[in-house]
């Protein structure tokens, strides 16, 4: 198992930053084996298969074609509520590239219930945790449909979001700051919807804080 997980690390190095090298990885058939890996009763071992799954996720050729074949989101998914924090960190980590606008498989997070799941990880005593599920909800919101974005937020609540503007980590301040641009992004509709649930005065206030930070 530790020669497994240190395998897909590599590869996940490999991968990181080079399309030519994604390429490689892909057509030397790892999808198949990181599904596996995913399942496996390591924890080391499925946050690599996360990490590896993350890497190959940065090339918009493989987010249309060979991840949405591979079915990778699904189990994705499920790790999500995986026991160790660590993977749940992964998992999240790694499906910020796939509910991107241009990805397929946003359609397959939705109906799965993985923004629920995202919604509840903002709520995570662990930073880390809380950063990259709102990365992941920035990443859903953008472009979105106002649908999508009326819908998230009725689970997020402007709230919590206001909370997460003035969390401890400056990291989340800023992924929250991100959000909202998303949320106004695009539509007159939008940002009237913003204005009126925040509060203009309120989201002022916030903007102002913000820029003083």
């Amino acid at each position: 198992e530790r020669e497994c997980e240190a395998a897909l690390l590599a590869l996940a190095a490999l991968a990181a930053f080079k399309e030519d090298c994604r390429k490689g990885v892909i057509e030397a058939k790892i999808l198949p084996l990181l599904l596996t890996a995913m399942e496996s009763g390591e924890e080391g071992v499925r946050s690599a298969a996360c990490q590896c799954a993350r890497s190959l996720s940065r090339s918009v050729k493989n987010l249309r074609t060979a991840l949405v074949d591979a079915g990778l989101v699904t189990p994705l998914l499920r790790l999500l509520r995986d026991p160790s924090v660590l993977v749940q960190k992964t998992a999240c980590a790694a499906l910020c590239n796939l509910v991107l606008d241009f990805s397929p498989m946003k359609e397959t997070v939705l109906r799965e219930g993985g923004v629920n799941r995202l919604v509840e990880l903002v709520g995570a005593d662990d930073a880390d945790l809380r950063y990259n599920s709102l990365w992941a909800l920035k990443n859903l919101l953008y472009l979105a449909d106002t649908p999508i974005k009326t819908q998230t937020m009725e689970l997020v609540t402007y709230d919590r979001l206001e909370a997460l503007a003035n969390d401890p980590s400056h990291q989340v301040q800023e992924q929250t700051l991100n959000l909202i641009r998303n949320l106004v992004c695009e539509k007159e509709q939008d940002i009237a919807e913003v204005l009126a649930r925040f509060g203009e005065a309120r989201l002022i206030r916030l903007v102002e804080s913000k820029m003083g930070s």
